[in-house]
């Protein structure tokens, strides 16, 4: 397959992947404050939103990916990242839940991010 006619796939991946990943994490994060307000104990809710503000910079980033593409793909992966950093942050050390928040929600932003950059370089390397 010719690099140009491989790029559009890969974005198409991308943002197809990165949406489907942000709606997830949104979601998640919903039904777990949800879940936490109907609890009668006192919640630090300053996680979730930082969390939830993060996550709403991936989606600011796949809506950008219709124009920009190598800014999406930066945008998706550093907030994979930090997204990632702060999930790590919020639970304790003995928690394992952090691996299966990192291969749910993160590893697919990340791809996402991902196909955006490979995307990028292949149409760049054509011109």
């Amino acid at each position: 397959m010719e690099a140009s006619k491989a790029a559009k796939p890969m974005r198409w991946a991308g943002r197809i992947i990165g949406l489907l990943s942000v709606v997830s994490i949104l979601l998640a994060l919903f039904f777990l404050a949800l879940a936490l307000s109907w609890t009668m104990a006192s919640v630090d809710w300053t996680p979730l939103f930082m969390m939830a503000i993060i996550t709403l910079f991936a989606l600011a980033g796949c809506i950008v990916s219709w124009w920009r593409v190598q800014l999406a793909g930066i945008l998706i992966v550093s907030v994979s990242i930090v997204l990632g950093i702060s999930w790590g942050l919020s639970l304790k050390p003995y928690e394992y839940q952090y691996l299966i928040y990192i291969v749910v929600f993160d590893l697919p932003l990340f791809i996402a991010g991902a196909l955006f950059l490979s995307s990028w370089w292949l149409s760049k390397r054509i011109r």
